[in-house]
């Protein structure tokens, strides 16, 4: 099938009736108040309910990151009669719960989309909004809309005391195949305490054995670890093709997301901390434009304030995992780069299709 705008990646000779996951992140703690002072929520759900309008490719499910005023344009380009769409939205602002889920549940309903859980405990016929409360007053959220509902019962949210923000769960009934899609938005700062949520993600994620197939789309703030077998060398090299701070000569912020030393002379030297990333990959949690080996594309730089991006830097922080259920479900991946996205996010959408035929309820690796 035909990607997106922008670039991206497919399997050839396969089946064109798809879901789509879509992640596009949201910005970080400290450009959020720049970013918000721009637009507000009003302006952010006209932008949606405009591009909402938007039909075009196949069928897709897709789960999107935002920040509370950031509108994804690219994320609703989806055919008429779709199947089913799920919107991964991050950063959604307020104080209290109440607050956010109407938030959510007000922008579900202006695009279309629902957002509303029969939550474990709840009377009968009681719904509540898919929303995960942070501890720093952003917030993660699912909406969805088609013939697909939620599994009674099946939303998962996880925020203060074990997420610098929040994690958002929940089990979809895909054509008949249950399937969890999740909301993360990792912590901006910190790298050792960025590796230690990844690996309560993990445990939280993949740690039941008999766990359920997974999408979760994330601003990861950290590069991908990932890497792919290389039949002509044998073997396993990394899936970035470089280091995106290589060149950069040092600035203070780049403790968040480099590692350093010093040589001889005590010059110092840094390079990309891949650790946090490492701790998805080795825990099972595999990016999905890497399976693909889909090329690389950047989802962050282009922001006027973007402070790497000042720096010369592109960086790929945000992107879909998948367990292995799902490695050989998927279809297509790309990143979203137009105009209008790039003028509302400072995070770039970005999109995988799966076949949810082709998911597998075992989990591949053996483990029972």
């Amino acid at each position: 099938m035909p990607n997106a705008d922008g670039g991206g990646a497919s399997v050839p000779g396969r089946s064109t009736t798809s879901v789509a996951l879509a992640a596009a992140p949201a910005t970080m703690a400290r450009s959020d108040s720049s970013v918000n002072s721009r637009c507000d929520t009003r302006t952010t759900r006209s932008i949606w309910a405009r591009t909402a309008a938007r039909r075009v490719g196949s069928t897709q499910f897709c789960a999107t990151a935002l920040n509370s005023c950031s509108s994804p344009a690219s994320y609703s380009q989806l055919p008429a009669g779709q199947h089913t769409v799920t919107v991964k939205a991050s950063n959604l602002a307020g104080s209290d719960s109440k607050t956010v889920g109407t938030r959510l549940h007000q922008l579900a309903d202006d695009v279309g989309m629902r957002c509303l859980v029969i939550r474990a405990g709840l009377p009968a016929g009681i719904r509540r909004p898919a929303v995960a409360i942070g501890g720093r007053g952003y917030h993660c959220g699912l909406m969805w809309h088609g013939e697909i509902e939620p599994v009674t019962g099946s939303l998962r949210t996880i925020g203060r005391g074990s997420f610098w923000h929040s994690l958002a769960v929940v089990t979809l009934d895909v054509g008949g195949h249950l399937v969890r899609h999740a909301a993360f938005h990792a912590t901006p700062f910190g790298r050792l305490l960025r590796a230690d949520q990844n690996e309560r993600l993990v445990a939280s994620l993949t740690g039941q054995r008999g766990s359920l197939p997974l999408l979760i789309g994330a601003d990861w703030n950290t590069e991908s670890a990932d890497r792919v077998y290389d039949a002509a060398t044998g073997r396993w090299e990394l899936y970035e093709p470089c280091d995106p701070y290589e060149k950069a000569s040092w600035f203070d912020d780049l403790i968040y997301q480099c590692d350093w030393d010093y040589d001889e002379k005590g010059q110092r030297r840094h390079w990309a901390d891949r650790r946090p990333g490492d701790v998805l990959w080795a825990g099972g949690l595999q990016d999905a434009a890497a399976v693909l080996r889909a090329p690389w594309q950047p989802t962050t730089g282009h922001w006027p304030t973007d402070r790497y991006g000042l720096a010369g830097i592109s960086r790929r922080i945000d992107a879909i995992r998948v367990t292995r259920h799902v490695t050989a479900a998927l279809r297509a991946y790309h990143v979203t780069d137009t105009e209008l996205t790039r003028q509302v996010s400072d995070h770039l959408p970005v999109t995988v299709e799966y076949q949810p035929a082709d998911v597998t309820e075992a989990d591949p690796s053996g483990r029972v």
